[in-house]
């Protein structure tokens, strides 16, 4: 795949930036329970359990209105771990073992599940706005897959 994927995180700030920065060539890939921009999306990624959107107590949002457009399907390809078409319509099964093979065992949020793709298909360029990883598990350890993630992409070529 040659052009430019975006990736817009929910960070505010960086959000508001990337939305207008998305040019109309480029491929959105969304990921989680982002219901906004998901009418502009090219594809979209769920990497968690479904079930964490049904419990309060993880770290993702409580969201059955999510969990019901999923299930009638949000018009484009929804990646996960595994192909699930009872819960998610269009769902394809992530390359998870390709990926892995290729590049290590070091997917530890949805980003870099992305990230991993998007250089295997060899896109020219990758822009991520809204991805703060600010919190402190997001810091210490989702931050360093995105970075090395990144590391490989530079080291591909890809701007």
């Amino acid at each position: 795949m040659k052009g430019r994927i975006v990736i817009i995180g929910f960070e505010p700030i960086g959000r508001a930036e990337g939305k207008k920065a998305l040019r109309k060539t480029d491929e959105l890939w969304t990921f989680n329970n982002d219901h906004k921009l998901l009418k502009r999306s090219a594809r979209h990624f769920e990497m968690h359990e479904l079930s964490a959107y049904l419990d309060p107590k993880d770290d993702a949002v409580l969201d059955r209105k999510y969990l019901a457009l999923l299930k009638e399907g949000v018009g484009v390809p929804v990646y996960h771990l595994r192909q699930d078409e009872d819960r998610i319509k269009g769902s394809v099964a992530y390359p998870i073992e390709e990926m892995a093979a290729r590049f290590g065992h070091y997917f530890t949020n949805s980003v870099s599940y992305m990230l991993a793709l998007a250089i295997h298909e060899r896109v020219d360029e990758i822009a991520i706005y809204g991805i703060d990883m600010a919190r402190d598990h997001e810091a210490a350890w989702e931050r360093p897959s995105i970075e090395y993630f990144l590391g490989y992409a530079r080291g591909f070529g890809i701007k």
